[in-house]
């Protein structure tokens, strides 16, 4: 893994966790609206070559690492995570139901880890 310690925004964090999340229903990022993400294409395209060079466990390291390293309490995680949820609550119904499954399981590492 070329970078151990992610050093992304909190906009960086929820556009790779997005893609982490849409990779698991090999789905592609124009399923998510990222424009209530206020982050420029440029930086989108910078997460997605980024995650594109990581494997599955290198992915997760650098979620749970991002989220370590911003110390977030569990009341801002839950926060976090709402949010991102409700990104994935505007992707097409088809890709809802698995990315929903996937994230539950992200949520719970990353609460459990929090």
């Amino acid at each position: 893994m070329k970078n151990h310690k992610p050093t992304w925004t909190t906009e960086e964090l929820k556009v790779y966790l997005l893609l982490f999340l849409m990779h698991s229903n090999f789905t592609k990022k124009n399923h998510i609206d990222f424009t209530s993400i206020h982050i420029s294409e440029t930086e989108i395209n910078k997460m997605q070559t980024e995650f594109n060079a990581d494997n599955d466990y290198q992915g997760i390291q650098k979620i749970c690492k991002a989220i370590e390293d911003k110390n977030y309490s569990k009341n801002q995680l839950q926060a976090f995570l709402f949010e991102v949820k409700n990104l994935l609550v505007r992707a097409k119904k088809e890709h809802r139901i698995i990315m929903n499954n996937c994230f539950a399981g992200i949520e719970r590492i990353l609460i459990t880890a929090a």
